[in-house]
Order: structure tokens, then sequence, then C-alpha cells
């Protein structure tokens, strides 16, 4: 078969395989609103944390300032390029990705790297409130530039797996063809799956440590309380964002074993993918939620914010940093 028809065969199970624009339409809606919600939020979270002086300390903070920029950059260029994707699947409007292009193997790249960088900033929390829970005077005393460095290194290594992935997806395999999407699969659910045994590690010695540890001592007692409990709303924030992720890991380990319930032939197989896709999305969404829930603090700074309120005193700041049980 030469090069022409191969296309023409090509384009044909292209056109056979859309989906009408009336199920597209509906759900382009969603991820459209859904990216405004994040960057909206996001954008609010960062301004408050960057505001409110007992929010720009050391610690935690700084790891959750990362993630939320992560989770803005994800509602700015990760989530209209997914919405952008949907056309190769719908009549919406046109959509063509070459696999052999640098610009569409970037463009996929930026589809997963800030994902990547929000699970290993997660990990990192983990790691961080151990230390925290273990070690609090060290802790209490670690230097700033111990957090910037390893903010460096997460989007180090989420840059390298990006990397790595379009080098792979540049060369060529022994049949003429090219490394499989099969590997970028792999690679996410191993990621995926090495994430959230740190996190579960991390937050179970946690627990042993405050169910089975000594007692604090008055002088300690406000310090501890506001970590563990900082802990606790970072543990919310941590499984909250894994949840959202799994749907779409699901989809992925289903592709990986059924090849054809991938390919959006159906409506309903479309629906499927929609779906796990908002999930996937809004892991840059919930956080703010998280933090509106639990943390005291955050809702006065919002109040502050959007209400030009005047600050607090360094006394009620201290005591409306302290998240709620």
């Amino acid at each position: 078969m030469s090069g022409s028809d191969n296309r023409n065969a090509t384009n044909k199970t292209e056109v056979s395989s859309l989906v009408a624009s009336s199920e597209c339409t509906p759900w382009i809606v969603v991820l459209i609103s859904e990216c405004v919600a994040i960057v909206v939020l996001n954008l609010i979270t960062m301004a408050v944390f960057m505001t409110q002086r007992q929010m720009q300390r050391r610690g935690a903070y700084i790891f959750i300032r990362n993630l939320t920029m992560t989770d803005v950059l994800a509602g700015v260029i990760s989530g209209p390029l997914q919405i952008e994707r949907i056309g190769q699947h719908c009549d919406a409007w046109e959509y063509t990705y070459d696999e052999s292009s640098w610009a569409d193997l970037i463009k996929f790249a930026f589809l997963h790297i800030f994902s990547f960088a929000s699970l290993a900033n997660l990990a990192v929390i983990s790691l961080e409130r151990v230390h925290a829970t273990y070690r609090p005077s060290r802790h209490l005393f670690m230097s700033r530039r111990v957090y910037y460095v390893t903010i460096a290194i997460i989007w180090l290594i989420a840059i390298i797996r990006e990397a790595l992935q379009i080098t792979l997806g540049k060369m060529p395999f022994q049949d003429g063809g090219k490394i499989p999407l099969v590997i970028n699969s792999a690679l996410y659910i191993a990621y995926y799956l090495l994430v959230l045994l740190v996190v579960c590690i991390c937050y179970t010695s946690i627990f042993i440590k405050v169910r089975f540890g000594p007692r604090m001592n008055r002088l300690d007692n406000g310090v501890i309380m506001r970590e563990r409990q900082l802990s606790a709303t970072l543990f919310a924030v941590t499984v909250a964002s894994l949840i959202t992720l799994l749907p779409v890991i699901t989809y992925i380990c289903l592709g990986l074993f059924h090849p054809d319930f991938t390919s959006p032939q159906s409506p309903v197989k479309f629906h499927l993918r929609m779906f796990a896709l908002t999930c996937f999305i809004s892991n840059s969404l919930v956080n703010p939620i998280i933090y509106a829930l639990r943390m005291q603090g955050f809702r006065t700074g919002v109040r502050n914010l959007l209400c030009g309120g005047a600050p607090a005193d360094a006394n009620m700041a201290a005591i409306s940093l302290q998240e709620n049980p």
C-alpha cells in the first residue's frame, strides 16, 4: 500500500471515530469553566500566601506556594492543551497530532509536566511533614536554601521525565515506527505508584508518632499542635489530589491491557475518557477548596484580600493561622 493510500486509510479511520459535536460541547464547556476556576482560585490562594505574614514562613508553606504556582500553570497551559486535543475525537474543530513533529511532542509534554511536578511536590510535602514531626527543633531552624533546592529538584525531575519521553518518541523502532505510547503510560503509572507509596509510608509514620509518641509539654504544645493540624490539612490535600488522579490512572491501566478501550469509537467510551480528563484537571482545583475548609487563617486572608479588610494584629494572625481540626 502506498503512502497516499496509508494516509487515506488513516483519515477514514479518524473520520469514522469522530464523536458528534453535540457530545463534545458540554464537556468543552465544563473543561473551560474548570480551567477558569483553577486559575482564579489559585491566583487568590497565591495572593493570600504572599500577603499574610504568618503564611510566609519557611517549611511546608514554601512547598504549598510552589504547589499553587504549579496548579496555576496547569490551568493556563495544560488545561487549554487538553481541550485542544478533544478536537482529535470530535468535529468541533480540526485537530491533527503529528508524533514526528517536535512542536507536537513538546505540546504533549506540557500536557503532563505539571501533574508530574504536582505529584513530586506532594511526595516532598509528606517527607517534610515527617521531618517536622520527628525532628521539630531541627525543622524549625532549617535553612530556606534547602527548600529552594528541593523545589528545583522537583521541577528538574518533571523536566527530565518529559525530555526522556520526547527523546523516546523521536527514536526509531526496529520496524521503522516510533516508541509506542505505552511507554508513556507505563512511566506515568509507575510514577503515581511510587508517590503513593512514599505518601502512605510518611503519613502512616506520622500517625504512629502522634498516636503512640510521648505527650507534649506545655511550652511546645502550641507549636506542635499547629504543626499537627497543618499536617492533617496537607494530608487531606494529598488524598484529594491522589483521588482526582485515580480515574485517569485506571483509564490508562485499562488502555494498557485492553487497547480498544481507549479508542473513543462510541459515545460511551468518549464520555468515560472525558470524565477521567475532568477529574485529572480538577487535581489543580481541589487544593484551594481544602485550604478554605480547614484553614481559618486562609479564610481570613481571602476575606481581607477581597473585602479590603485591615490585617489582624500579630496575636490574632497567629490564632487565625491554626487550621480547624
